[in-house]
């Protein structure tokens, strides 16, 4: 295989999450843009804009395989070097990726590594368990391209007392998530920590219009009431 024809190439990623699994085949992998254009919404199949990621979601799908002949009709090749495949069909690579993670229910190293940095995040003893935790973070959205990996990011630098760095993966987050109302009040908080009241009381408030639609309560009214006008 030539240089010129591996440039060619696009790497597919694997997700298991609870969720279910995702298959990411990607030329250049990029977690910021969103799923935006649902392209066969019956057999979720989607396109990320601007980043020549495709990905085919392989979860819930109770009425049996993927549809192989529309995937046999997308025009480019792939590398899966979990499956050993370095010149695949992506209806061989998902066919593949079917096989193991939903037939043989088997798991992925990302699922096992959220799960890890889950417990090491909510149960940390110390600062050494949340350096861990931050490790693990750092792989699950720069390796593996999980977004929730920046909210836990933030999550876990506030917690260490690294309140800029929280704000900076936060924000980061809320351009995937702005309708998420935890990470809107984990804003506020270090926001108010680093004596921005301003920003502090804006993020309070999403938190709160946020947590308000969604039926959450994260305490974002009772600070935002304490901080005052």
């Amino acid at each position: 295989m030539t240089r010129e024809h591996m440039a060619k190439m696009r790497m597919a990623r694997f997700l298991d999450f609870e969720e279910g699994c995702l298959l990411v085949l990607t030329e250049d992998f990029k977690v910021g843009s969103g799923w935006t254009e649902n392209v066969r919404p019956e057999f979720n199949w989607w396109v990320m804009e601007g980043a020549g990621v495709v990905g085919y979601s392989i979860d819930g799908l109770d009425a049996g395989p993927p549809d192989y002949e529309f995937l046999k009709s997308c025009d480019f090749r792939v590398v899966a070097p979990q499956f050993g495949l370095t010149d695949a069909g992506v209806d061989q690579v998902t066919e593949s990726a079917y096989g193991f993670y939903v037939l043989q229910d088997e798991r992925s190293a990302a699922q096992e590594d959220y799960r890890e940095a889950l417990i090491c995040t909510e149960e940390a003893r110390g600062p050494e368990d949340l350096i861990h935790a931050l490790e693990l973070w750092t792989s699950l959205y720069h390796l593996y391209g999980h977004g929730d990996g920046l909210y836990w990011l933030g999550f876990t630098c506030a917690e260490l007392g690294m309140c800029e760095q929280a704000v900076a993966w936060l924000l980061r987050f809320i351009d995937l998530r702005h309708d998420n109302p935890w990470a809107h009040y984990l804003l506020g908080r270090m926001y108010n920590r680093l004596g921005d009241q301003g920003s502090a009381r804006e993020h309070l408030y999403m938190a709160v219009l946020h947590e308000t639609m969604n039926g959450y309560e994260t305490g974002a009214a009772g600070l935002l009431a304490i901080l005052g006008d």
